[in-house]
């Protein structure tokens, strides 16, 4: 059985915790895709370098530029998986041996196994008192009931979706009991399982139980969950410290959680000091500091990891060094090197692409699409006539405009016949190299209409999505932001969607009418997303959607002539919901 964990990383914590990568990959053949979950740019760079040195690595930037809650990106990353096995993993777990052999026989008849005890956590911490809020280190209830942990997991993918379907619960965190499924709720207090809270997985968890299923916890020898780094260096970047320094003394900063987590105190003072081990560790110094924790075992424990953690930096430091181009010209050559036969493949990963005449809604459909979880490369979220942005990939919408230049045409005057020959291929695949990474992206610029024959490939797993707007109100939007007159605004709309239609009834796929307002438009969108395969998350693209930022609607008396008006009724017949959209793959 094969496994691909997500490493879910943090602002502040990548620089340090990359160290504990390389130990993931030395003693399995397991895959791990380094997710960045509102990371700066600077540490979603350092990891995309990573994922480059090794084929058992893939990165993976979370759609939202602020750091998301556990629960959410968990979720995002389900809709994305396709394999038999769901698994993930925190950034500040590093392996001494063969966990994935160890692991094996735990895994066999469970829908679930977990492991990936804190270093700070004793054997109290992992049993959940009666009425107390089911938290982090707790692995188990007062009356045995397995509760596992968001740790190190792994799931049965089919049994997970199968009580997500069920239930309505997902990885989301639980605050009050009234708000779990009524079918469920005397189940969980049967159980004994009864609380306020229920943190990231916890409920999921005990419904699986309730549903027939078995899970299993156990601390795997092979690994060590340092535990509580990510949210270290969120406190240090809030400028809340976990300690407070006064001249000789330290003394924690004031929380006043102690009946619900006893632990913190613990979890703090292990975490300060293995924060200044590593620090000192990545400077090639050793930390000297005094270690405040009094529970024997634990002391021992954290003792122990810290001259681990001492001796994965001093390994690795000066390959990190190399890699971030401390010995940047060789470094350059080496990646250049491995990365060139793979550069000139088609990609294996599957592509959207948007196409649609300007102003007729395709960045508007563009970022609905990324709530879905597609990737949209290296596109601006704002621009002088789109608050949201217009979300077209910057080097292709260039790439695109110049092979229309060079024909003697633009946006305003495309060619429609261009060479397949057009442009080299290297010069498309280069573009095309940051989405090898995703597995699932979208690329949307108007001049794809004409440029396509360039693009697909080199993308052989493809799906179409088209998207219109009424002929004037594009005319008049064009007449705003360009001072195009009407009619040549007709014309070039009559341009872009004649070779919209031509290739929609070469090939059906979803079309979308931006003319529709609210609810409708969102109707629309959710049936383009069961039509392509795509997870549908109903708040975010609520949260996305605003008809106000729409200044153009038809008006009364708007009537159409000639080739405008065929087309336009040819777009409102097949509109989704109305006549023939299935998705285009090839």
């Amino acid at each position: 059985m094969s496994f691909t964990f997500n490493v879910i990383y943090t602002p502040g914590t990548v620089s340090a915790l990359r160290y504990f990568v390389p130990t993931l990959t030395r003693f399995t053949e397991a895959r791990f895709r380094l997710v960045a979950n509102g990371c700066s740019a600077r540490e979603q760079r350092q990891l995309e370098r990573l994922a480059e040195t090794s084929e058992q690595l893939d990165y993976h930037l979370f759609p939202s530029q602020r750091i998301k809650n556990h629960g959410v990106v968990i979720n995002h990353l389900l809709e994305l998986e396709q394999e038999d096995c769901f698994c993930f993993m925190d950034s500040d777990i590093f392996a001494m041996g063969d966990f994935v052999g160890e692991l094996a026989p735990h895994l066999q008849g469970q829908a679930a196994f977990f492991s990936g005890r804190p270093i700070w956590s004793n054997a109290a911490d992992q049993i959940a008192p009666r009425g107390v809020r089911f938290c982090g280190p707790h692995n188990r209830s007062e009356s045995g009931v397995t509760v596992g942990s968001t740790y190190f997991a792994i799931y049965r993918r089919a049994e997970l979706l199968d009580v997500i379907e069920w239930s309505g619960v997902d990885f989301e965190k639980v605050t009050a009991f009234e708000d779990i499924p009524a079918q469920a709720q005397e189940h969980v207090e049967a159980l004994g399982c009864r609380t306020d809270t229920y943190e990231v997985g916890k409920l999921l968890n005990l419904l699986l139980q309730v549903r027939g299923a078995s899970i299993r916890y156990h601390d795997l020898d092979a690994l060590r969950h340092v535990g509580g780094l990510s949210l270290l260096a969120k406190k240090r970047i809030d400028k809340q410290p976990y300690i407070n320094v006064d001249g000789d003394r330290k003394r924690l900063a004031p929380d006043e959680s102690a009946r619900i987590r006893p632990w913190m105190p613990r979890k703090r003072f292990t975490c300060h000091y293995l924060n200044e081990t590593i620090s000192a560790a990545l400077l090639g110094r050793k930390y000297e500091g005094a270690l405040l924790v009094d529970d024997p075992e634990v002391r021992a424990e954290v003792l122990a990891t810290a001259g681990q953690l001492q001796q994965i930096c001093d390994e690795h430091r000066p390959w990190f060094q190399r890699l971030d181009g401390a010995d940047r010209l060789p470094a350059r050559l080496e990646r250049w090197r491995r990365s060139l036969s793979r550069g000139r493949q088609p990609l294996s990963t599957e592509g959207l692409y948007v196409l649609g005449m300007h102003r007729s809604g395709t960045s508007c459909l563009t970022g609905l699409l990324e709530t879905s979880g597609l990737w949209i490369g290296n596109a601006p979220r704002r621009s002088n006539w789109n608050a949201k942005g217009n979300l077209e990939d910057q080097a292709a919408q260039a790439l695109n405009e110049k092979v229309l230049k060079r024909f003697g045409g633009s946006w305003r005057r495309p060619v429609e016949d261009l060479p397949a020959r057009a442009v080299k291929p290297d010069r498309v695949l280069e573009i095309l190299k940051p989405y090898r990474r995703h597995a699932r992206w979208v690329i949307k610029d108007p001049r794809l209409l004409f440029t396509l024959p360039l693009w697909l490939p080199h993308t052989p797993r493809y799906r179409f999505a088209g998207t219109f707007r009424h002929p004037l109100a594009v005319a008049r939007s064009l007449e705003r932001r360009n001072g195009l007159p009407l009619d040549e605004g007709l014309a070039l709309w009559e341009a872009y969607n004649r070779m919209l239609v031509a290739l929609h009834r070469e090939r059906a796929f979803p079309l979308i009418n931006f003319d529709l307002t609210g609810q409708a438009y969102i109707d629309q969108f959710e049936a383009l997303c069961l039509e392509s395969e795509l997870p549908y998350r109903a708040a975010a693209a609520r949260e996305f959607y605003e008809a106000g930022l729409v200044n153009q609607r038809p008006e009364p008396g708007d009537t159409l002539a000639g080739e405008a008006a065929g087309l336009y009724a040819y777009l409102l017949e097949h509109q989704l919901g109305t006549g023939s959209g299935r998705p285009a793959t090839v």
